[in-house]
């Protein structure tokens, strides 16, 4: 199947699955209910997430025979489901932090597993296994510390999968660019339900999907790349969500140095500091997803001109981090 036309499938199919969830959701009482932290005032169906696992994990099943190699990255849309199905159980039931962290690296690690068991990983099991289960949990965790204001998380997506998806086609990594395009299209077709005023949420189910992918491409990447590891894929992974992992990590270094329960949900993130100080969902979540796209232009320009690590990637991040934390201190003085 041509990729444009399984991203079509992909897209139609979340697009209206959402239509149908959404009735169901409000049914069910299955909804976001506004509290001190929320940047809503009304009721929302939430957990929308489990139908674009559901749809992705569908699409590349019935599509899976016209895909050379597909066998090389089914896993990332089984484990995918898995991490969304624990963040919908999460969305309804309320997990603890602990019972939630224990299965997020029981699935990060069975990927892994698996991973390891189609190709061999970037370095020696016993540095490459704790790293990467890390890098998932970082990775899962910041998209869900950032799903807090309409279209935040489905326009960052989206601007990744984006840059994945150039990336790849770049390098000459097909299977890659499949995947991207694909959840390049989920995101956008959430985006139209999420935008605000949004009409649903994504909830655990989502972020957490959506941090799952983003942590697992560069590995699928390296995967299959024919050179092995490449320095430049490990930076993409984090290049191109970067305004998502920079708010999460300096947020909660913040409130580890001071503030006790640094884990508990809050609102001292940038971007809700932003919608605080007055600027509306949709001028921040652009903001992110520009910044995100912006450096990554910059990165996949670069590597195609020369295959160097380009400077002037680090120095606009380093920049805009710089700013944001000015910038920060600027909306807490207020």
């Amino acid at each position: 199947m041509d990729d444009f036309l399984l991203a079509f499938a992909v897209f139609t199919g979340v697009f209206f699955g959402l239509f149908v969830y959404r009735k169901l959701a409000e049914r069910l009482g299955l909804l976001d209910i506004p509290n001190e932290r929320s940047s809503h005032t009304e009721p929302v169906p939430r957990g929308g997430g489990l139908v674009i696992a559901l749809i992705l994990f569908i699409s590349f099943w019935i599509s899976a025979g016209n895909l050379e190699h597909s066998a090389r990255f089914w896993h990332l849309w089984t484990f995918g489901l898995s991490i969304s199905a624990l963040g919908f159980y999460d969305d309804v039931r309320s997990l603890g932090i602990l019972p939630r962290l224990v299965l997020q690296i029981l699935i990060s690690a069975l990927f892994l597993f698996v991973f390891h068991l189609n190709g061999e990983p970037p370095t020696i099991s016993t540095v490459f296994f704790p790293a990467a289960v890390i890098w998932f949990l970082v990775v899962i965790n910041a998209f869900n510390f950032l799903d807090g204001i309409d279209g935040m998380i489905a326009l960052s997506a989206l601007a990744a999968a984006a840059l994945w998806r150039f990336f790849s086609l770049e390098s000459g990594f097909e299977l890659t660019a499949t995947a991207a395009g694909m959840v390049a299209a989920s995101a956008l077709a959430f985006f139209l339900h999420n935008r605000q005023p949004a009409r649903i949420f994504l909830g655990d189910s989502g972020s957490t999907f959506f941090g799952f992918l983003f942590a697992a491409l560069p590995l699928i990447t390296i995967q299959e790349s024919a050179s092995g590891y490449r320095a430049e894929i490990g930076a993409a992974g984090v290049i191109f969500i970067w305004p998502v992992l920079a708010d999460a990590v300096f947020t909660r270094l913040w409130r580890a140095i001071y503030v006790r329960r640094f884990w508990e949900p809050n609102r001292d993130h940038f971007y809700q500091r932003l919608v605080d100080s007055g600027r509306s969902h949709r001028f921040v979540s652009a903001l992110y997803a520009a910044a995100a796209f912006i450096a990554g232009g910059i990165y996949v320009f670069a590597e195609s001109a020369d295959g160097r690590f380009p400077v002037f990637t680090v120095s606009f991040i380093a920049a805009n981090v710089f700013a944001a934390l000015i910038w920060r201190r600027l909306l807490a003085n207020k």
